[in-house]
């Protein structure tokens, strides 16, 4: 967060351009700019309340969901209907293939 903040500070105060700040610290200008225009609108407090916010919602994505257990029978059910539709499709695609053999002749 700090790092960003920096980032920003540079762009605003134009030690760097955006482009001369994308290729130094390997980010895209269209972040960047956002960053810029964030400052702009809230201010260095509001953006650094960003940044955190971001971190957060970050956070939350990065834990992985515990993994679903499911009792044999559903599972079962499952395998069921997939095979249904397999055949189903089987089908179809034979079906497909006489009329298009009907048509042909």
């Amino acid at each position: 967060m700090k790092e960003k903040t920096r980032i920003t500070l540079e762009i605003v105060q134009k030690v760097l351009s955006l482009p001369q700040a994308s290729y130094k610290y390997n980010i895209p200008s269209s972040t960047l700019s956002k960053w810029k225009n964030l400052h702009k609108t809230v201010g260095l407090q509001g953006l650094r309340f960003y940044f955190e916010t971001q971190m957060k919602k970050q956070k939350q994505v990065d834990c992985p969901a515990p993994p679903k257990v499911y009792d044999e029978a559903y599972v079962k059910k499952l395998e069921n209907e997939l095979l249904k539709a397999r055949a189903e499709v089987a089908f179809l695609k034979k079906l497909r293939a006489l009329i298009q053999a009907e048509k042909g002749k």
